[in-house]
């Protein structure tokens, strides 16, 4: 089994009670009106208020008018316009709305006569709407759905690097920070050698500087996200502005489900780095970085694995999920916002392919609850995520563990 990971050096970190840090996994504030006690819906953290506005506009396809030219500051003036504006703004998908719902039965269509195409929130255009309506046209135009899956397969296994097995030529580990995001997505290579993950080895690969053990697993997992990242067609599409942005934000997304995934497949007890090394629950003499690590293993095993477990989620399912995880809208240009959604729905409808292909004996309803509990993940994922790139982020700011750099500036630092 592999050892821990044994982070020196934390006490510097701003102190924070495993209560609070507890807290944070419990409760959010709504992004669109502030509120308390919001959740992942749709694609963002919403009180049940604004979820229940967004899922009857989207499904209605109402258009709003906004008095004041769309220069409301909602929640204060109470404008569904703008309201309906900020819910776009950030990051929430109608087109989720009615495709979930189709998963358990199908809708009737709305018949509501729409007002005329004068509001400030254009998304319910006779375009959009038509393009919303051959979503499953488009659909029916994919490739062979077991070519592509098999296709993401042979990704995860070219970023494992496993293959090699050589590990006793990889002690001299030569890694860096100071490479920036741009280039990295160039030459991912640039950040630390591609050596075999190391998930399922206790034989651990050391750098020439113990002291270096935390930024040496950071480099590894880095790379091994972005060699994953760069293989998706769909981020050469946009702008490299684009492309920066959605990788800084979903990064967090995808390492987290690659740990979490591989400590299920390999049954361990905390939270498998790479290299030989897993997250345990005590790091230490450091209270914060036990809280962290507490916290982590805890939340992982009880809301991540515990489903794996539960559906024995299978490595096509794991593939299609991290892609539907990574493509999350969001503060991206209306451009890329587009094909973010477009590629989000594609490996949806993949996820939900390849259970009917792989389990033509469960009934419709059966396969739309596995995908339902698989969907259902996605905000776990997030969460655990976030507080994962918080901590990273002060890390990176203290230079804890020498972790300041340019790729954890553009990472965890960058708006």
């Amino acid at each position: 089994m592999p050892d821990h990971v044994e982070v020196m050096e934390i006490d510097e970190l701003p102190s924070t009670s495993l209560t609070k840090v507890r807290e944070f996994f419990a409760q959010d504030d709504c992004d669109i009106c502030n509120s308390p006690a919001a959740t992942l819906h749709y694609g963002a953290m919403t009180c049940g208020s604004c979820k229940v506005f967004f899922l009857r506009t989207s499904m209605a396809k109402r258009v709003f008018l906004c008095d004041k030219g769309g220069r409301c500051e909602y929640p204060r003036d109470r404008c569904r316009a703008c309201r309906f504006q900020k819910c776009l703004k950030m990051g929430m998908n109608p087109e989720a709305v009615g495709r979930r719902k189709q998963l358990i039965a199908s809708a009737k269509e709305n018949e509501e006569d729409q007002l005329p195409d004068l509001s400030i929130v254009p998304y319910f255009t006779e375009k959009s709407a038509a393009r919303s309506r051959s979503y499953h046209l488009e659909a029916k135009k994919f490739d062979n759905p077991t070519k592509i899956v098999s296709h993401l397969l042979g990704i995860e296994r070219f970023c494992d690097n496993e293959d090699t097995g050589k590990y006793s030529s990889y002690e001299n580990f030569d890694f860096t920070l100071d490479v920036d995001l741009s280039e990295a997505l160039q030459f991912p290579g640039k950040i630390c050698r591609r050596t075999p993950i190391g998930f399922s080895s206790g034989l651990q690969i050391c750098a020439k500087d113990p002291s270096s053990l935390f930024r040496q697993l950071y480099c590894r997992l880095t790379l091994h996200m972005l060699d994953w990242v760069v293989s998706l067609d769909e981020i050469w599409m946009m702008s490299e502005k684009d492309r920066v942005r959605l990788i800084s934000r979903q990064a967090a997304n995808c390492v987290v489900l690659t740990m979490a995934y591989n400590t299920y497949r390999f049954d361990a007890s905390g939270v498998l780095f790479c290299h030989g090394f897993q997250l345990e629950k005590t790091l230490g003499d450091s209270p914060d970085a036990n809280d962290f690590s507490t916290v982590m293993v805890d939340f992982a095993h009880s809301q991540l694995l515990s489903v794996f477990r539960e559906i024995h989620l299978s490595p096509e399912e794991y593939v299609l999920l991290k892609c539907i995880s990574f493509f999350t809208t969001g503060h991206l240009s209306d451009e890329a916002t587009e094909i973010v959604r477009n590629a989000r729905r594609r490996y949806e409808y993949l996820l939900a392919k390849h259970i009917e292909e792989e389990r033509p004996n469960f009934s419709p309803t059966a396969r739309a609850i596995r995908v339902m509990k698989i969907l259902g993940l996605l905000p776990k994922i997030m969460k655990m995520a976030i507080f994962d790139d918080q901590y990273l982020a002060k890390m990176a700011a203290l230079d804890l563990q020498g972790m300041r750099g340019r790729i954890t500036r553009d990472f965890h630092l960058s708006d």
